[in-house]
Formats: C-alpha cells, structure tokens, sequence
C-alpha cells in the first residue's frame, strides 16, 4: 500500500502549495492513496490563511522545523514513499525507509533519489540537451555527510516529465464583481501569480497606457507588487481557493508579465482551462526565459514582442476573443485523472500501461 509524503519548501499562496493540493485530492480521488503534507515551519514565504484552508478542505497537513525532523513523521506516518519538488539540483532532504521522488522544476540536471522527472515536457528536452549542473561533486559528498543521505547523482536512471494538475472550477464572476465595484459592462483584465513576478516594465507600461485609453477597462492583480496607484487598479492580497476560480470567472482576459517565463506556469494554465486568454511575453522580451508557456500558446497570437504588441493583443481580444473550447483544448492534458495516471506510472510505478515516449532509456 502507498502511503505518500508531499514535501513542500513553504505553503505560500501559489506554487507549492497548487501542487500539493492537486496531488492530495487526485491521488485520493482516483487511486485511493492517502497522502500527507509536509511543509518547512520556519520558511518566510508560509501562508497561514493557505495552511488553514488547505486543513479545512480535508487534507492532512504537518510542518516540521528541522531536515530530521522528517525522518520522525515518516516513520509515525508509516510513508512508503516521500515526494520533493524543488530546482532539480541535488537537495539532501530525504526521509528513511522510503523511496525519494524527486520533482525538478527549473533547467538542472542532477538526478537523484529512487525517481526524477521534470515537470513539462519543455524543460525535459531542455534540461536532458543541456545537461546543466549547479552543483560540485565535493558539495554534494558534504551534503550527503551533513545529512546522512544515501543518494548520490544518477546519470544513468530512467527520466521523464510529469505534469501539474490543472483542475478547473466554475466560479461566480457576477459576485466577484460585485465585491469589488467592477461594473458589469466593464472589461476586466486580471494576472495571479508569484508577489514579484510581475515584473516586465513594458506589460507595467502597457497597462497604464490602456487605462488611459479605455475609461471601461479594469485591472485587478492578485498577489502582485504594487507598481501604479491608478483608481482602476485593483489589488488583493489574497483568494481562497473558491475566491480563485471567482476571479478567473469575472475577467474578459489575463496577463502574464513574469520575464523569467514559465517551466509549467499556473497562471498560465488555470485561465486557459476556462476558457480564457492569457496575454504573454514571447522569447523576445528574454531569450533565456523558460518557454513551456510559449509551447502552449504559440500558435494562439497570444504572445507579445513589444509595448505595441502587448496593448493590440489586449485589445483584441477584449474585442474578438479566441474560442474558449479551443483555449481550453491547449491544456486537456493537465486534467486531474490524466496527471494522476502519468504521475502513478512514473513515479509510483503503478499503471504500467501508460505510455513512456520521453524516457531516456528508449
């Protein structure tokens, strides 16, 4: 019987905690495997609002304070096997008696633990081309000394990718409105994501620019570094889960202005899954950015090069939006039951008939 740990760095109000979530409630749903969340106590990025919702939602939940803290909840739990995700370069957490999964998501290539799989298909081919270490072997022999971890790097394991579940949910747009005097005419441009990653000073431009131009278009930023203090922009701090999908159900489109770019990407994938377009920049705007969002939305006019192109996109879609069937097509492959299924076979060794292509092993 698998009983799974789900290690995350912090329960902040994306990222890790999405994920999490996603996982325990389809591994459950779909395979019947109990899992527990493990979180860092003393990380600063902790959500307390988050913790608790994820705990009224029926999800077991436990910090810890200290790397052998984990060995402890392990063995009260009874864990068979233990998940981390994290950059990709070697990390010596580890829980005894359990077999390690490991979750890159970002461009390194340092295979350790039972299991490593990256998290998009696009950092896969980008990370198995370039092959990118950030980590010295003599770092890795003192973390490994440091904490009595038994794994080493692994070139020649099996790798592959798995994806993040993307659930989608109807929401109450017409409340959300209503909350927020957003009148129900207006056009409503929103972006969710990490606190400072709106950070392209051209989409910012944009922006400012827009509302000048359009006395009917709205801004609402969720989570997002205040850059102007224009009347209609308006910023949260924070939505629940339900609060999220609300949100997403209120806004005409989404913007996305986070130069890094994605390897998965959230924001990216949640607007689509309702049917909605997200505006994005193209490599253009950083020719080292992660591109996974770029695989998806490439053939949808949905990228952005320039200050220009960012507003007429805007415009254009508030005016001539793109079919949200065909939106949502783009990420049918990220639903709960799809994931959990390649997540079982990969990690879990479970499903056998799911098909392996990207192994490296083929």
């Amino acid at each position: 019987m698998v009983k799974l740990i789900l290690h995350s760095d912090s329960i902040s109000e994306r990222g890790d905690s999405v994920n999490a979530e996603g996982l325990s409630s389809a591994l459950k749903l779909f395979k019947g495997i109990e899992s527990l969340i493990v979180y860092n106590l003393k990380s600063e990025t902790n959500n307390q609002n988050r913790i608790c919702e994820l705990i009224s939602g029926g999800h077991q939940v436990i910090s810890y304070a200290k790397p052998n803290d984990l060995h402890t909840i392990g063995k009260t739990w009874g864990a068979t096997h233990s998940y981390f995700m994290g950059t990709g370069a070697y990390s010596p957490l580890w829980i005894k008696n359990t077999k390690k999964l490991t979750h890159a998501v970002f461009n390194n290539y340092e295979p350790h633990g039972d299991k490593y799989n990256y998290v998009s298909e696009w950092l896969y081919r980008k990370a198995l081309r370039n092959r990118r270490r950030s980590t010295t072997e003599n770092r890795i022999k003192e973390l490994r000394e440091l904490s009595g971890s038994p794994y080493s790097l692994n070139t020649k394991m099996p790798i592959n990718w798995v994806p993040h579940i993307v659930e989608s949910k109807d929401g109450d747009g017409v409340s959300f409105r209503k909350k927020y005097n957003i009148p129900v005419h207006s056009k409503m441009i929103g972006r969710i994501g990490g606190y400072n990653q709106f950070d392209d000073t051209i989409a910012q431009k944009s922006v400012i620019e827009l509302l000048e131009k359009f006395r009917d278009y709205f801004f609402v930023f969720i989570n997002t570094k205040k850059f102007n203090s224009h009347p209609r922009i308006i910023h949260i701090e924070y939505l629940t889960n339900e609060e999220k999908w609300d949100f997403y159900s209120a806004g005409d489109i989404f913007i996305h202005g986070r130069l890094m770019g994605e390897s998965f990407g959230f924001s990216i994938c949640e607007a689509l899954s309702v049917g909605k377009p997200i505006v994005a920049p193209s490599f253009h705007r950083n020719f080292r950015m992660d591109k996974h969002h770029i695989s998806i939305l490439n053939r949808q006019g949905l990228l952005y090069k320039s200050k220009k192109d960012f507003k007429n996109k805007v415009i254009q879609q508030i005016n001539n939006p793109t079919s949200p069937q065909s939106l949502a097509f783009l990420v049918e492959q990220f639903k709960p039951q799809a994931v959990i299924d390649i997540f079982a076979e990969r990690f879990l060794d479970l499903n056998r008939k799911v098909e392996t292509r990207y192994s490296t092993h083929q």
